[in-house]
């Protein structure tokens, strides 16, 4: 892990943490803010590091701190090890006739669908699957498919997750692709359709 000082010369913690958002070598080193800027919190909060330490603090926090985010680094490692072989699969769909279609078709072919059918959800569902690939539907509740791509696209932590963008309702045949993150737009899919996308998404992460 990387402890981060944010008053530095040359360069400060937060160039610092911009470049490391930037570059996949830091993916996952686990980064523990440990600056003399203690109202600084929440702002950093927002910022993907794994915790903040004001200085002022007691060094048993400090150590205490360290010992509990390599402990979770550990697990995370050891969970991302065990799916390597069964790959996560995050399915956002809102229909659960065709979410459950999903994922038993997926299930039946060496991967570990993970269904959801809320876009509220996808934050969380990332952080606890770690999914190598994402199916997202075009047509969803409150936001559209394409708007969450976007989304996903824009933050340094899934940006590098391929994006399978599908329209079950063939409306949108002709609509442009959102954005690179979007490896594979299908209208009116079929499941061979599903599994080629699946298969080539992981392919190339």
């Amino acid at each position: 892990m990387i402890v981060l000082d944010i008053g530095m010369p040359q360069m400060s913690g937060l160039a610092f943490l911009k470049q490391a958002s930037q570059n996949p070598g830091y993916k996952d080193i686990p980064i523990l803010v440990f600056t003399a800027r203690s109202n600084m919190q929440d702002f950093f909060s927002g910022m993907g590091v794994s915790g903040f330490i004001p200085k002022t603090a007691e060094p048993e926090l400090l150590v205490k701190t360290v010992r509990s985010i390599i402990t979770e680094q550990k697990s995370r490692l050891s969970r991302l090890s065990a799916q390597a072989a069964s790959p996560a699969i995050l399915i956002l769909e809102d229909d659960e006739h065709l979410q459950r279609h999903l994922t038993r078709l997926l299930r039946a072919h060496n991967t570990t669908p993970h269904p959801i059918g809320n876009p509220d959800e996808l934050s969380r569902a990332i952080s606890a699957y770690s999914p190598r690939t994402i199916l997202l539907k075009y047509l969803l509740p409150k936001v559209s498919g394409p708007t969450l791509a976007r989304m996903l696209h824009d933050a340094p932590l899934t940006r590098d997750i391929p994006v399978i963008l599908y329209d079950d309702s063939g409306l949108h045949r002709n609509a442009p692709i959102p954005t690179p993150n979007v490896t594979h737009f299908l209208c009116s899919p079929t499941d061979e359709d599903f599994l080629r996308s699946v298969t080539h998404a992981l392919g190339m992460n």
